[in-house]
């Protein structure tokens, strides 16, 4: 068809009436002088009418086929299918309200939780190709990947830039602490390094000013910066004019040349131009995370062949800097970011999947039971000529109404719903990139389900439907023929599918819920109440040696014992949430499997600080810090595990540090005692695991915590700490908050998959209420006759209501006895997934059984009891 008959038939569909006018007349016009030129051979009005009619033909067929020449039909007839579906919706107002309300909770909780997979996984950067972006890491493979390090010189970066084959571009970023001083009052702010080609590999704009450029990183150029939004309007009120304005960042005057948009969170809260000249800054050592942009068609398993390749070369030339079985690779930035919070985001996306089945079943069984009721209908339009097709598709119309209906009420649910949603998902887990709404990608996404919803719950009452024998409809006139066999298996597998699925989702929010309980109550082997931890990292510039660093931390000991509700205090390191892994060997012992253990560096008072409990020998005192002995205490785990059936006091470890710590003149150290186990978070949760506590003193490294014992409120003595702090170096910026507060991060994911889960689960026992009642409640409809007849003839009202909830049960049970065995399955894939999840016992599946059965029970409860009510005189005429 050529595009002027197109056009043609767009003009006719415009002017539709204008032209069936023009038909008629033409027609007319034609008949009326057929009829004259009959009439002038001799016949008289009525035959000369009538025999121009047989010549012209079939008035309607010829009507229809001009119209055919200049609109499309299919579009009209389509048109009318839909007017007839919205007056039929419209005039069954409770059905429709129902129908649509269940799809919006359906279509909505999966359009909530996709805006957060697409936000966050799918789609979380602002950057030019973001999906291809990649970072460079390196491991021992002792340890496995997640032990990565993905910090490397300025030299091993520009060995990477320039030898690679798999990169369009390759930028660099060092992490930096920079102290900002205002008014006399020093504060942190997380900088980053950056090499001269990052802000036009990322492809972002600044918002005012401009960006760092080759020329900024030159030897000797005067130091600027470019702000982050969030710095910029958090610490700077949003102030326009501060482009130009002088900063001291590390007591160096740094002029402001720019402001980023507000997604732009590559580098912290301020960026600084990288010298890749200059090994050190101020004396403090650079390493740069290597990034490359993958050129078109590389895979990451190709770019992971040429890093191995180059990998191998590096630790070569720099063996110090790597272990001996360093392994090299390359990870996307996505999933680098992403790969502990996908795999949650995976299991809620599921859930909420059978939510959305659950719904569709329970609206497929609405229309399987309203088109029982259209029997009639159906069967008079059959009679008139409709064919099977068109029946199928107005009832699938019908159904894409209800869809589209539910699904932009769904929309609107779902982003009423991401408010409080996004105030429970954890911050820390997704890209602060990312930006999590309902967009244009999300709405068709929800068009999509409302698409795939209308197969599902619409295209099996449909066919049933229009698959009916017409003339035995007719033959039954007004009252009736029963339900098809076929109609009554669909309805019972849609019910028992409708309860196995619900069985899954209860099942699966169980056993989070009582994951969620054990962690919550898991024994952490210290005593986080009345506990602050204060930390001000010293700078390498003013503390360049072990004594000066050792000297600082003993004077602000010393000072912050001597505060008013201070009982104790004590340095350590890392924090109490993580501990750093390294490799160990058991003096004397040779062991074929591969020895390590978590460590930390703690100081006099460490354990009494914390309250863990002593168990044998004793712990690090204040004597052993300054004669620098070399001795360790290890926890019950580790002498579980390394002395089995022997006296671990007065045994040696030997100790080495990662490339990236700072040496020790020692590396064997001899076991003076043993404490009790301390739980660590190794990102699946706070575990117990062999643990290794050195002596502070001897490293001296410039980020030790201070964790200070209070005998009241932590939050009163922070500020009088911070002025001890100040009183020793008044430019250290200082941080504290209550370790209480800090753990709360072992609980942030648990917490929200939780209130996820448990809200799904919810839902779905109210659509399956709802569903098995309107199911009970129709089979109660239909057979009002036969409970007329039996109580006319002398059946007890208790007969009836067991009739109709044993009907009822029977279908709970089977659904139960389907989704039993679905839910154990489900419990072993949630085992390998998320932390504390343990297999689905016996209780647990009982209990969620009786719920069920409990909430079934109701639901053919009012059904059952209005079956005995009926007047039988009522029923036997009731059509």
């Amino acid at each position: 068809m050529s595009w002027k008959q197109h056009f043609a038939k767009l003009r006719g569909l415009a002017g539709r009436r204008r032209h069936d006018g023009e038909l008629d007349e033409e027609i007319r016009a034609h008949l009326e002088m057929e009829e004259q030129e009959n009439q002038a051979k001799g016949m008289s009005p009525e035959e000369a009418h009538y025999a121009a009619l047989r010549k012209f033909g079939n008035v309607l067929r010829t009507e229809e086929s001009a119209r055919e020449m200049w609109r499309w039909v299919w579009l009209e007839t389509l048109a009318q299918d839909v007017r007839y579906g919205l007056r039929m919706l419209v005039k069954n107002r409770g059905f429709t309200a129902v129908a649509v309300l269940t799809l919006a909770l359906g279509i909505g909780g999966t359009t909530a939780i996709f805006s957060v997979v697409y936000g966050s996984t799918l789609n979380p950067w602002p950057y030019k190709d973001g999906d291809r972006l990649t970072i460079v890491v390196s491991y021992d493979q002792k340890q496995g990947p997640n032990a990565s390090r993905t910090g490397v010189s300025p030299a091993e970066f520009l060995y990477y830039q320039q030898q690679n084959h798999v990169f369009d571009e390759v930028i660099g970023e060092a992490s930096e602490e920079l102290s900002l001083s205002r008014n006399g009052i020093p504060e942190w702010l997380r900088g980053t390094r950056v090499t001269d080609n990052t802000f036009r590999v990322l492809g972002v704009a600044p918002l005012i000013g401009r960006s760092l450029g080759p020329e900024d990183s030159q030897t000797g150029a005067p130091p600027v910066a470019v702000l982050c939004n969030k710095a910029w309007k958090s610490k700077f009120g949003g102030d326009p004019g501060i482009v130009g304005r002088t900063l001291i960042l590390n007591h160096e005057p740094t002029t402001v040349v720019g402001v980023m948009p507000p997604r732009f969170e590559w580098c912290g809260e301020v960026c600084l131009p990288a010298d890749l000249s200059a090994p050190t800054v101020a004396g403090q050592a650079l390493w740069f995370y290597v990034e490359g942009r993958l050129k078109p068609g590389v895979t990451v398993e190709q770019a992971n062949a040429d890093i191995r390749i180059l990998g191998k070369q590096l630790a070569a030339l720099y063996p110090k800097d790597h272990p001996k079985d360093a392994a090299f690779g390359v990870k996307s930035l996505t999933d680098e970011f992403t790969r502990e919070f996908r795999k949650t985001l995976y299991i809620l996306f599921g859930a909420v999947g059978l939510l959305l089945l659950i719904a569709c079943v329970n609206v497929s069984n609405l229309l399987l039971a309203r088109a029982t009721t259209r029997e009639r209908e159906i069967a008079v339009r059959a009679a008139l000529g409709a064919s099977r097709g068109r029946l199928i598709r107005q009832f699938l119309i019908e159904s894409l109404i209800l869809a589209t209906v539910g699904a932009s009420l769904g929309c609107l649910l779902a982003r009423i719903a991401l408010g409080p949603l996004l105030t429970i998902l954890p911050p820390w887990m997704v890209p602060p990139e990312a930006e999590i709404r309902v967009n244009g990608s999300v709405l068709l996404f929800a068009l999509g389900s409302s698409l795939v919803c209308t197969l599902l719950f619409g295209l099996g009452p449909a066919i049933l439907a229009a698959s009916r024998d017409p003339q035995e409809l007719l033959r039954a006139g007004g009252r009736g023929v029963g339900e098809s066999s076929g109609h009554n298996r669909l309805r019972n597998l849609l019910v028992v599918s409708e309860v196995a699925l619900s069985l899954i989702l209860l099942t699966g929010a169980g056993m989070l819920v009582r994951g969620f309980w054990h962690l919550r109550h898991v024994q952490l082997g210290y005593d986080v109440d009345n506990l602050l931890c204060v930390a001000a990292p010293l700078p390498d510039s003013r503390y360049k040696t072990l004594e000066q660093r050792n000297q600082f931390h003993a004077e602000l000991l010393r000072r912050v014992r001597t505060l008013p509700g201070v009982t104790s205090a004590a340095l350590g390191w890392p924090g109490l949430i993580w501990a750093g892994p390294a490799p160990i060997e058991v003096v004397g012992q040779s062991s074929a499997e591969d020895q390590s253990a978590w460590f930390r560096l703690v100081g006099d008072g460490y354990f009494e600080t914390l309250r863990i409990p002593l168990l044998r020998g004793r712990v690090i005192s204040q004597q052993d810090l300054a004669q620098a002995r070399p001795v360790v205490v290890v926890n019950r785990a580790f002498a579980t595990r390394y002395f089995t059936g022997m006296n671990p006091i007065g045994q040696q470890v030997s100790w080495k540090a990662q490339g990236w710590f700072p040496q020790m003149k020692q590396s064997v150290f001899e076991v003076i005692g043993v404490v009790g186990d301390t739980a660590h978070s190794d990102g699946e949760g706070p575990k117990a695991k062999p643990q290794v506590f050195l002596p502070i003193m001897l490293m001296g490294i410039p980020w030790n915590m201070a964790f200070v014992r209070t005998a009241g409120d932590p939050d009163r003595l922070l500020n009088p700490i911070r002025q001890e702090f100040a009183a020793i170096d008044k430019e250290l910026p200082v941080e504290g908050s209550e370790v209480k507060v800090e753990q709360q991060d072992w609980y942030s994911e648990p917490r929200f998959v939780v209130t996820m889960l448990v809200a799904f689960g919810s839902l779905g026992l109210v659509l399956v209420s709802v569903g098995v009642y309107s199911v009970v409640s129709y089979a109660v409809s239909r057979r009002t006759q036969e409970i007329g007849i039996r109580m006319a003839l002398g059946a007890q009202a208790t007969d009836m209501r067991r009739m109709v909830m044993t009907a009822g049960l029977t279908w709970l049970a089977i659904g139960i006895g389907i989704g039993v065995p679905a839910s154990i399955a489900l419990a072993k894939i949630l085992q390998n997934r998320i932390w504390g999840i343990r297999s689905a016992d016996p209780l647990m599946l009982l209990a969620v059984s009786l719920i069920l059965t409990v909430v079934g029970l109701a639901a053919c409860y009012f059904p059952a009891r209005r079956a005995t009510k009926v007047d039988p005189m009522v029923a036997l005429r009731y059509e």
